[in-house]
């Protein structure tokens, strides 16, 4: 278990930190279950950062005191994920032993730690873009606090001057005290700029993380791909994101045919999203739907709404096309990262657009509509050392 705070002397629950002291004391004693109930009754009383994550960590104590295990372990995750718990800390409590030997144990674990490594990976790439900002930051922070500083001083010294008619010393301290706060304005100005560069930049960050987690199916050779993560591809291709309606992706896949062989000398493969389908073929699927399940329902088939919309026999996608495996998440991503616009504004976006990585998996230019190949190519450099050393393969 651990505490938000020492114990206050009386167990009255007035708010968050006193129901979780009184949680605490409770669960001493042997009753989990009230303590439950008072950790639950802090994360309602507006706790603060330290508070919510005592509630939540001591919550999953409680859940395995009773035996409620899968309960305890989404209060952990929970309490690791969004309230910054160190897993280190619940690898050591003997409160949680009996919750370390349960099945989802191990699951919850590996998730937790990729989770952590995706944050330290987003940390770096953030970093990586902007090596020295943490300097510039902590300079221009001391900056601004010194000269603000110096100028509440100098500020003092002149009420006293005033106060004193020494008037022979105003000019001297009006022009120290002018230039302090200009130094104050203008190095905060850089401060808060910096900074929200920063934000920018791991918000980025971030966005590729999750981009190079999705998966998709590589072209098929004779069998069937096997899904990937799109961050395996690092270092050896750059990803291009469609997303908009099938016509939009049908439109920008064709347009791209007679760059084919400059898209494959760049290292570029093309990955259509169809967030919404065009309603013209929505209502044909609708009606093969209702063409197939009454024919297939009549002779005592299975169905065409039975299982997954089956698709079309069609050609083989070339090798530079990439197929989205799951295109739910793909959708999901395109949307909330913002993609086709500001995530807070999805109104203002456009109805389509793309997105393009780079060989680290950096987002290198995106825009709406669709890509303006010959420009993408000309800014594109070539990987000719990789083509030659496949070439000696004999791929």
């Amino acid at each position: 278990m651990i505490r938000s705070g020492p114990s206050p002397a009386t167990l009255s629950v007035t708010s968050a930190k006193d129901a979780v002291e009184a949680g605490l004391q409770r669960f001493s004693d042997g009753d989990p279950a009230t303590a439950l109930q008072l950790f639950r009754a802090g994360l309602s009383m507006r706790p603060s950062p330290d508070e919510a994550r005592a509630a939540t960590y001591n919550s999953a104590c409680a859940l395995t005191a009773l035996g409620r295990y899968q309960e305890a372990l989404a209060q952990l995750e929970s309490a690791v994920t969004v309230h910054d718990l160190a897993l280190r800390v619940a690898e050591r409590d003997p409160d949680l032993a009996a919750l370390r030997l349960a099945p989802g144990w191990p699951a919850l674990r590996s998730r937790l730690e990729a989770a952590r490594g995706a944050q330290s990976s987003t940390a770096l790439r953030a970093e990586a873009r902007s090596p020295f900002r943490t300097l510039r930051l902590l300079g221009l922070g001391g900056v601004t606090l010194g000269a603000g500083l110096g100028a509440a001083v100098l500020a003092a010294r002149l009420a006293g001057f005033l106060g004193r008619g020494e008037e022979a010393s105003l000019p001297d301290a009006l022009q120290n005290l002018a230039i302090n706060l200009a130094v104050t304005g203008v190095a905060g100005s850089l401060l808060a700029r910096d900074w929200a560069a920063g934000r920018r930049g791991v918000a980025q960050a971030a966005r590729e993380e999750a981009l190079g987690e999705l998966r998709f199916l590589p072209p098929a050779r004779g069998e069937a791909g096997v899904p990937r993560a799109l961050r395996t591809l690092r270092g050896s291709r750059r990803p291009l994101v469609l997303a908009g309606r099938r016509s939009f992706t049908a439109a920008a896949l064709a347009s791209a045919r007679p760059h084919a062989a400059a898209l494959a000398q760049r290292g570029i493969c093309v990955l259509p999203v169809v967030l919404q389908e065009d309603s013209e073929t929505a209502e044909r699927l609708e009606g093969l739907r209702r063409e197939f399940a009454a024919g297939k329902g009549a002779a005592g088939g299975e169905g065409f709404a039975a299982g997954p919309s089956p698709r079309a026999p069609a050609q083989s996608a070339p090798r530079w096309q990439l197929e989205p495996a799951d295109p739910d998440q793909w959708k999901a991503w395109a949307t909330e990262s913002g993609l086709l616009g500001s995530p807070s504004a999805p109104s203002t976006a456009p109805e389509a657009g793309y997105i393009v990585l780079d060989l680290d998996g950096c987002i290198s230019g995106s825009g709406p509509g669709l890509p303006d190949w010959p420009a993408l190519l000309a800014a594109t450099p070539t990987l000719k050392l990789k083509e030659s050393a496949a070439k000696k393969r004999g791929a």
